[in-house]
C-alpha cells in the first residue's frame, strides 16, 4: 500500500512540474525559436535569372517576404517596421535584383491587409513619379503611421544629426531583426545577416522599444491590447 502511494505521490509531483513549466513558459512566451540567415553578395533571389522565391527559401529578401505573409495569413492587424534605411533605391552601380528586391518588400507592404506602422530613418528617396516613400505607400500606410527621421531622446524630441539605426520587425508574435537595411546596396552587394525569433515575450520587449522610438512622432499608437 506504501508503495502504491509513493507511486501515486511521485507521480502527481511530476505532473505539478509539468504544469507549473508549461504556466511559466506561457508566462515568458516560451523557449524561443530561432533561425538565422545570411546574405551572400549578388545572391538576392533563389534563381538570379528571374525574380522568385521558392517557398523554403534562405534568401534574406525571401525570407522577410515570407515573414510578412505569414503574419497576414495569421490575421495579424497590425505589423510594425523600424527600419534605418527605408526602401532606399541609392545605389551607384544600379543593382537590378536589388531594386526587385526593394521593389518586393514595398509591395508587400503596400498591399498587407492589416496596418502598417513604419518608424524609417530617412524618408528621403524616391519612388516612381517622384513621390517619396510615404506617399507612394498611403494610403495603406498614411501620414500618421510612417515617421523618419532622425533618433529620438528620452523626452521624445528628435536629436540633430542623431540616427534612427534600428532594423527590426514586429511580426505578431515574431521578430526579425539583424544588420540588413532595406537599401538596394544591402540587398545585393553586402554580407548581412537577419535572425527571424518567434517569442511574444520578446516580441513584447520589441514593441516597448517601438513605442519609445515613435515618440514625438505624428501618429497615436494603438494601445497595448489592441496591438
Amino acid at each position: 500500500m506504501k508503495a502504491v502511494l509513493s507511486v501515486a505521490g511521485g507521480v502527481l509531483v511530476f505532473t505539478v512540474a509539468i504544469l507549473l513549466g508549461f504556466f511559466f513558459s506561457g508566462q515568458s512566451g516560451g523557449a524561443p525559436e530561432v533561425q538565422a540567415y545570411f546574405n551572400t553578395p549578388g545572391q538576392v533571389f533563389d534563381n538570379n535569372q528571374v525574380q522568385s522565391c521558392l517557398p523554403s527559401s534562405i534568401k534574406l529578401v525571401c525570407v522577410i517576404l515570407r515573414g510578412i505573409r505569414r503574419a497576414e495569413g495569421n490575421h495579424v492587424p497590425r505589423i510594425y517596421v523600424a527600419m534605418a534605411q527605408f526602401l532606399s533605391s541609392k545605389d551607384p552601380d544600379g543593382d537590378k535584383l536589388g531594386m526587385e528586391a526593394r521593389s518586393d518588400l514595398l509591395n508587400v507592404l503596400k498591399n498587407y491587409k492589416g496596418q502598417v506602422w513604419v518608424r524609417a530613418g530617412n524618408d528621403n528617396t524616391l519612388v516612381p513619379h517622384g513621390q517619396k516613400v510615404s506617399e507612394y505607400l498611403d494610403p495603406q500606410i498614411p501620414k500618421e503611421r510612417f515617421c523618419s527621421g532622425e533618433a529620438v531622446n528620452g523626452s521624445g524630441h528628435k536629436v540633430p544629426n542623431s540616427k534612427m539605426h534600428h532594423k527590426f520587425l514586429i511580426l505578431g508574435d515574431t521578430v526579425i531583426t539583424g544588420s540588413l537595411n532595406w537599401n538596394v546596396s544591402s540587398l545585393e552587394d553586402s554580407n548581412e545577416n537577419i535572425v527571424v525569433i518567434r517569442n511574444q515575450a520578446l516580441a513584447d520587449s520589441y514593441w516597448q522599444q517601438f513605442q519609445s522610438i515613435w515618440k514625438g512622432c505624428q501618429g497615436q499608437l494603438p494601445k497595448e491590447e489592441e496591438r
